[in-house]
């Protein structure tokens, strides 16, 4: 309902146990999960350039949906932005059921992480769900954690990288959590920071010295005992 708990009742979910798996290529369906019918939708999405390379955006044949991607996708950069709608604009969606499935490759079959492999952001576009009415609801997505024994509650994407002095961290976090990050070359820190996670998507700004020598570097963080470690190049 308009005004409620937006972390208690999200309206996106991803379940682990429906992500498919073989070979490079990963299949993330997203479902619907309001307590309400839909009418329209858009949302914006991150994930790891490093890790994936986005080949589609799949509506469910079954339902009658109007695509629209807006043609902004940015692979290269982990974006992705969505909406959709009936093909009459007024047919409101089914309450719980999927909605699409965003298709992505595995780059030189590397081993996906544990923790979540896309999540929303309002930093590429505001997340929004629609009632038949017209009524507007903040949209966030929900990882449903089935059918893995052990799932990380955060993610992490590093940007750009390759970096010269500066870098940003996109971390998503499920809870408010403390966290400790830091950059090391594999045997000893380069720089350490603690920051507040929020729950959700977190920026935080990373400058690196001057001094610091160009090459492969690892940036990591820790939080509530889990910790996710990234692949760094300084040029």
């Amino acid at each position: 309902k308009p005004g409620g708990d937006e972390q208690a009742r999200p309206l996106l979910k991803v379940s682990t146990s429906e992500i498919k798996h073989e070979g490079n290529q990963v299949h993330i369906p997203i479902w619907a999960d309001a307590q309400f019918n839909l009418i329209a939708a858009q949302a914006g999405f991150r994930f790891d350039p490093a890790l994936l390379s986005l080949k589609a955006v799949v509506p469910n044949p079954d339902l009658d949906i109007l695509d629209h991607n807006f043609n902004t996708n940015s692979s290269a950069e982990g974006e992705v932005r969505f909406a959709w709608s009936s093909m009459d604009g007024q047919t409101p969606l089914p309450m719980k059921g999927l909605l699409f499935t965003l298709q992505f490759e595995v780059k030189e079959n590397l081993e996906l992480p544990s923790g979540p492999l896309v999540w929303t952001s309002e930093d590429i576009l505001k997340s929004l769900v629609y009632q038949e009415e017209g009524t507007e609801h903040p949209l966030r997505l929900n990882w449903e954690e089935t059918g893995r024994e052990s799932f990380s509650s955060l993610g992490l994407v590093v940007s750009p990288n390759p970096f010269e002095e500066r870098m940003t961290a996109f971390i998503f976090a499920k809870n408010t959590v403390k966290a400790s990050i830091w950059l090391s070359d594999g045997k000893r820190f380069i720089s350490q920071k603690t920051v507040e996670l929020k729950s959700g998507e977190n920026t935080v700004e990373l400058q690196t010295a001057a001094t610091m020598q160009p090459g492969v570097y690892f940036l990591n963080i820790e939080a509530d005992g889990q910790r996710l470690q990234r692949r760094v190049v300084k040029m």
